[in-house]
C-alpha cells in the first residue's frame, strides 16, 4: 500500500510526503521475505528561497528489517536519514549550481550481510556533493 501527499505552492515552493507498507513473502514457503522493511516514509519540501535560490529538504524513514531464516541476529535497527540539497540556477543563463548534504545528522544505519561474513555493511555517514550544470 502506498500513499502520498503534495501540495505546491504560488512561489514555487512545494511539501509532499509519501508512506509506503509492505509484507512481502515467499509464494512456496509463505515466510516473509528478509531485508524488507515493513514501513517506510518520506517527508520533505522543495522551499522557493530566492527567485535564484531554491532548498530541498528530505527526511527518510525506514522501519526495521528482517533477517534470512536461521540467521539469529537481531533484525536491522529502524533508521532515519536527513538530505540538504541547495540549488542556484537561472542567475547565470543555464548554469546551475548544487550543494547536496547526505545523512547530514550522521545516521549509523547498515545493509544486511549473509552470517558468512561478520557484522553488516555499514553504510555512509555525511557526505557532501558539489555539482556544476550548464544547460545549453
Amino acid at each position: 500500500i502506498e500513499a502520498e501527499l503534495e501540495r505546491t505552492f504560488r512561489d514555487g515552493s512545494r511539501v509532499y510526503a509519501n508512506y509506503t507498507f509492505q509484507e512481502p513473502e515467499d509464494r512456496e514457503t509463505h515466510r516473509r521475505l528478509p531485508n524488507v522493511a515493513k514501513h517506510k516514509a518520506n517527508v520533505g519540501a522543495d522551499l522557493a528561497i530566492t527567485e535564484y535560490l531554491n532548498a530541498n529538504l528530505n527526511v527518510f524513514w525506514s522501519d526495521e528489517r528482517p533477517r534470512v531464516t536461521g540467521d539469529p541476529r537481531d533484525a536491522l535497527a529502524k533508521y532515519t536519514l536527513v538530505d540538504l540539497t541547495l540549488i542556484a540556477k537561472d542567475f547565470a543563463g543555464g548554469l546551475e549550481l548544487r550543494l547536496s548534504g547526505h545523512n547530514i545528522l550522521d545516521e549509523d544505519y547498515e545493509d544486511p550481510e549473509d552470517m558468512s561474513v561478520p557484522g553488516d555493511l555499514p553504510r555512509d555517514g555525511v557526505s557532501v556533493i558539489g555539482e556544476v550544470l550548464y544547460r545549453f
